[in-house]
């Protein structure tokens, strides 16, 4: 009896540790998702396309398949990446020298 509540007290320790684990990493790959936006973005700039549209482009990605939700994703949420596109639409706008 005392070795089941012992193994049982084990897995979730476990499982609690894992999830943390994979909280931290998706965290961290949002921020990789966000730069990867950034630096896509600057280099399209650079490269002289009109960038403006990028933020109209993921609006209609959003309305086909809706991500609001990014807890447990390693993605950023559609509303989250179409506001960080739109500042950096006007930092790259602003300022050619990011990088």
């Amino acid at each position: 009896m005392l070795a089941n509540i012992t193994i049982r007290l084990i897995n979730a320790v476990e499982e609690y540790l894992a999830s943390i684990g994979r909280s931290v990493i998706q965290s961290f790959s949002r921020q990789h998702e966000l730069e990867a936006n950034r630096l896509g973005m600057t280099i399209i700039n650079w490269a002289g396309y009109d960038i403006s549209g990028i933020p109209n482009f993921w609006r209609k990605m959003s309305q086909t398949s809706s991500h609001e939700f990014d807890f447990f994703s390693t993605y950023p949420a559609d509303s989250k990446r179409i506001k960080n596109i739109e500042n950096l639409l006007k930092e790259i706008k602003t300022n050619n020298n990011l990088f």
